[in-house]
């Protein structure tokens, strides 16, 4: 996606652990500190199926794991196997209702995946929490519209959904949005400037007043109504 640091970061090299290892790691962890769950941090961690299926037969339910995940990766999957494998819950990042945003940041998935997916994830129990991200370039109200939209389809359709908060974009240096979109002299120009500015606040002097008050409401109801309470 070309807000993604990972271009910068990686160079977009990745390479996976030996099931065997990760297994024999992962049961040496459980049993060292009785651990009955797993947080995987691999950023998309259903990139590759066979791997995946291998490491979720390996588990075969011995604990609960946590996982990342594209949307649409998710397609190619059994979820329901993978549910009584132990997978209980998934974070995704949506970002966008907007086909027109999803092209322009080059996110390569459709909101039918997003809806589809997620109605195969009501079929089963797994929890699942979707991230999206206003605060793009050329976003119009519209867009934004889009997106709320179909946070709440997402939500009705699926009662094990949940959506973040409603994250502004943050423009990594280097990366293809912030070098090709944004104008570098209005953007944190020092480590301390940068210490001022995060995803959960909006203390972003490259947007127009207006809209900054319109992402904070988004991203204050976001927090209060967008989610369900355990």
């Amino acid at each position: 996606c070309t807000f993604c640091c990972n271009p910068v970061v990686t160079e977009r090299k990745w390479r996976t652990m030996g099931i065997d290892k990760a297994i024999e790691q992962l049961y040496q962890l459980a049993s060292d500190y009785n651990l009955d769950s797993i947080i995987f941090w691999d950023e998309n961690m259903t990139v590759n199926t066979e791997a995946l299926n291998k490491l979720a037969k390996s588990i075969n339910g011995k604990f609960k794991w946590y996982a990342q995940s594209r949307v649409n990766t998710l397609l190619k999957y059994d979820l329901e196997f993978l549910e009584k494998m132990g997978l209980w819950r998934l974070s995704c990042g949506i970002e966008s209702g907007s086909p027109r945003i999803l092209e322009k940041i080059r996110k390569e998935e459709k909101v039918e995946e997003y809806i589809a997916a997620n109605r195969l994830l009501a079929k089963t129990k797994i929890s699942v929490w979707y991230n999206y991200i206003v605060g793009f370039p050329e976003e119009t109200i519209d867009d934004l519209k889009l997106t709320i939209k179909l946070s709440m389809q997402i939500l009705d359709e699926n009662p094990n959904a949940n959506n973040s908060t409603f994250y502004i974009l943050v423009p990594y240096p280097g990366t293809q949005i912030t070098e090709s979109f944004l104008e570098s002299d209005r953007l944190p120009q020092n480590f301390q400037d940068w210490a001022s500015f995060g995803r959960y606040n909006f203390n972003v002097p490259w947007h127009a007043p207006e809209m900054l008050k319109l992402y904070e409401r988004i991203w204050f109801s976001s927090k209060k109504i967008f989610f369900r309470l355990p």
